[in-house]
């Protein structure tokens, strides 16, 4: 059996969802009182500046290898962005 942050798989997968068990994993690396609600909110907007942005770095890594164009769109993330410990 599986256990992660003292709760076993089927329990995560149950009653806490995908971002509930973010909230869980990250809770005192990146933030305290992580939500599965605040994780949700959280994670959409970042999904909407990922896509928001996708033309961009589509448009360079056309052609390429998979690996390659997954290595453009990381190196077009900015490195300061909101919320991040690096600003």
């Amino acid at each position: 059996m599986l256990w992660v942050r003292g709760k076993p798989i089927a329990e995560l997968v149950a009653r806490h969802g995908y971002e509930g068990t973010v909230a869980l994993l990250w809770q005192g690396f990146v933030g305290h009182d992580l939500t599965r609600a605040g994780m949700t909110e959280t994670l959409g907007a970042a999904r909407w500046r990922a896509f928001a942005d996708v033309g961009t770095w589509l448009t360079i890594a056309a052609g390429r290898p998979v690996d390659a164009a997954i290595r453009i769109a990381l190196a077009l993330i900015p490195i300061s962005t909101p919320g991040s410990k690096l600003n």
